[in-house]
C-alpha cells in the first residue's frame, strides 16, 4: 500500500510510476528536498559572468532587510524574494 511508505520513498514512487522520471532525475530531486527540508529553501542566482550558485533565501532576505534598514526612516518587516522564469531573482522589501 503506497501510503504506508515513508514519504521519501512515496515520492520517489510517484515520480518514476506516475511522472516517467528515470532514476537519474529522481535522484535530483530528492537531493533537493532533502537540503531544503534540512537547511530550508534556496534560491538560485548567478554572477554577472554567468556563474551560477544557491544561497539560502532566508539570508537573502536577511541582506535585503539589512539594506532596507540602513535607509533612514525605512525599516524592513516583510521581504519577498520573487524567481523569474529564467532563473533571476529579484527582492522586494515591505516596512
Amino acid at each position: 500500500m503506497l501510503t504506508a511508505l515513508p514519504a521519501e520513498q512515496r515520492l520517489a514512487w510517484l515520480l518514476y510510476e506516475v511522472h516517467g522520471q528515470s532514476y537519474a532525475e529522481i535522484a535530483q530531486v530528492m537531493d533537493i528536498v532533502h537540503r531544503e527540508s534540512v537547511l530550508g529553501p534556496t534560491t538560485e542566482l548567478s554572477t554577472p559572468s554567468g556563474l551560477r550558485f544557491e544561497m539560502l533565501t532566508a539570508t537573502i532576505r536577511q541582506i535585503i532587510r539589512d539594506a532596507a534598514d540602513q535607509e533612514p526612516g525605512f525599516v524592513a518587516r516583510r521581504v519577498r524574494v520573487d524567481v523569474d522564469e529564467a532563473g533571476s531573482s529579484s527582492g522586494a522589501a515591505r516596512g
